[in-house]
């Protein structure tokens, strides 16, 4: 710091002398009388004044740099004991053996399920076969009247008389199939030997069929 201050002082007082020669004051000059007789001399020659002479500033002085701190050697590292070994713990004891368990008793198969066959289906038994007719079927054209007008007469009870006998109803079929009073169309021989039954308040025999 002290160092930059002089060469600072030094620039200026450097600079204010150099002011002060740029413009130097003339001196008088010196006129003779003038002789009578003799011409007056030349007027002397005006030599400009040299330039002053610039002297550069010296330079200024270069400081050394501070020496490097001196480097405190580091600490030592502190002093850990070493760790005690570890202890050694001894292996654990090998498992104990369990013997298999026994293997599992064989069951004999069950026995297969018995199929017992379904019983036969209970079918009602067969009627008996109707009896022929055996007698004079023509006889039974005394029902015609029943079967057309459906009102009881004096013959139509004949009818109901005849009905008595087990082979009436075979009978009574084949009169409605073959004899003409009784022909009717749209009205099958079963259909009119039922109404002639249902008239009398008698029913046909089991199974009875006329086709």
């Amino acid at each position: 710091m002290g160092s930059k201050f002089l060469a600072f002082l030094l620039l200026l007082s450097l600079f204010s002398f150099t002011l002060a020669n740029a413009h130097p004051k003339p001196k008088p000059e010196h006129k003779p009388k003038p002789h009578p007789e003799c011409p007056p001399p030349p007027p002397p020659k005006a030599t400009p004044p040299p330039p002053p002479k610039a002297t550069p500033p010296p330079p200024p002085k270069a400081t050394p740099p501070p020496p490097p701190p001196k480097a405190s050697p580091p600490p030592p590292p502190p002093k850990y004991p070493p760790p005690p070994p570890p202890k050694a713990t001894p292996p654990p004891p090998p498992p104990k053996a369990t013997p298999p368990p026994p293997p599992p008793k064989a069951t004999p198969p069950p026995p297969p399920p018995k199929h017992t066959p379904p019983p036969p289906p209970k079918y009602p038994p067969p009627p008996p076969p109707l009896a022929k007719c055996s007698k004079d079927y023509h006889k039974f054209s005394v029902c015609s009247g029943i079967f057309k007008n459906g009102k009881g007469t004096g013959s139509d009870n004949k009818c109901c008389s005849l009905l008595n006998d087990p082979e009436a109803a075979n009978c009574l079929c084949k009169a409605v199939q073959d004899l003409k009073v009784f022909h009717t169309p749209n009205i099958t021989p079963q259909a009119s030997c039922e109404k002639i039954f249902k008239f009398c308040k008698k029913s046909p025999p089991s199974g009875f069929k006329c086709l």
